[in-house]
């Protein structure tokens, strides 16, 4: 009776497995040696006696899901990303402008691409010299009774929750006004 390559092939493989898999389910033996050290080894020497060594199973890691998040919280989150902007530009006043204003009054103009998502009540939040002086849904904003002197404005895009998801370039601005002296 002939036995096929491939036939031998198989029962060539599975020998070699199980030779190979046969020093996983080794014992492990512990003995002293002759100067009292603790020796650990596959097998005792033949003139001491080993005593076996129980190995405890090998740590194991289960995954655990994260928590499903409430289908409230996803459908914000959802809303609030389903818009990205591409840009927040201030295009009034322009950087380094000299304007005067006797009042204090200053129009700025801001170009956001896409338009303000108003549904997801995003709004526009205005910064000078770091503080919060207006915040609107609309790209022409007026504020009134400003200092004179030099300026920093930034813009930024918010959304309901405060976060921001578009930030402007600062740009720098002098206002003249009439001194009250």
């Amino acid at each position: 009776m002939l036995i096929s390559y491939a036939h031998f092939m198989r029962v060539l493989f599975i020998l070699i497995l199980f030779i190979i898999s046969l020093p996983a389910h080794a014992a492990v033996y512990k003995w002293l040696d002759e100067k009292g050290n603790v020796v650990f080894g596959d097998s005792p020497p033949a003139d001491h006696h080993g005593e076996e060594v129980e190995q405890t199973p090998l740590n194991t890691y289960k995954d655990v899901p994260p928590p499903a998040a409430p289908q409230a919280r996803k459908e914000r989150n959802n809303s609030a990303r389903a818009i990205r902007y591409d840009k927040l530009m201030i295009l009034e006043p322009k950087n380094d402008a000299a304007i005067r204003s006797n009042g204090g009054q200053l129009t700025i103009s801001l170009l956001i691409e896409p338009a303000l998502n108003k549904q997801a009540n995003h709004q526009i939040q205005l910064k000078l010299n770091g503080s919060v002086i207006a915040t609107s849904s609309d790209a022409t904003i007026t504020v009134d009774n400003l200092n004179r002197g030099t300026h920093i404005l930034s813009a930024d895009i918010i959304d309901a929750e405060g976060r921001t998801l578009k930030s402007s370039a600062s740009l720098t601005f002098h206002l003249l006004r009439h001194s009250i002296l």
